[in-house]
């Protein structure tokens, strides 16, 4: 029996994409695609968020182990069994492979860092908003806070932290 996608989650996957994120809708969980063969499934468990990042398939915890382990057996075979300049090269290589997994680490951590920034500013799913006479500022846009201050609360006629001269001549 196949699993359908939560609303929530398909309209998380929406923002997503329409950030720049390329996301796969799956059966019960949407994919974020990221570089260098490295994706972050989400899944919605009643009203949280669950992260699994995977590096190829593989999930992310088997691969930072193995591939160190992998490195290791290479790299001692090789320095049994060739010359001096394949083992330097050899090491090279196996360094290369190790920062390849911490880039996907942090590729993968930023992804998911991005995600519950979005999903904490959005309402919880089922949630509906207060109607218009609960938040009188929601009414009426024009006394609000939003409409007298710019994004950060910082009034509209001062965005800049530094004073701004006047450089024209008369």
């Amino acid at each position: 029996m196949p699993h359908s996608l939560h609303p929530a989650l398909l309209e998380l996957g929406t923002e997503l994409e329409r950030q720049g994120s390329v996301v796969v809708n799956h059966g019960d969980y949407i994919c974020i695609r990221l570089p260098f063969f490295a994706s972050v499934r989400i899944r919605l468990n009643e009203g949280h968020l669950h992260f699994e990042p995977r590096f190829g398939p593989l999930g992310r915890g088997t691969s930072l182990v193995l591939t160190p382990i992998v490195v290791v057996m290479a790299l001692a075979f090789v320095s049994a069994a060739a010359p001096l300049v394949t083992t330097v090269v050899s090491a090279f290589a196996a360094t290369l492979a190790v920062l390849y997994d911490i880039a996907r680490l942090i590729m993968t951590e930023g992804a998911m860092t991005r995600v519950q920034l979005l999903w904490s500013t959005r309402p919880a799913p089922g949630a509906t908003l207060p109607a218009a006479d609960v938040l009188p500022a929601l009414a009426n846009p024009a006394g609000s806070v939003g409409a007298q201050h710019g994004t950060l609360g910082v009034p509209r006629e001062r965005v800049s932290p530094l004073p701004v001269r006047d450089t024209r001549t008369p």
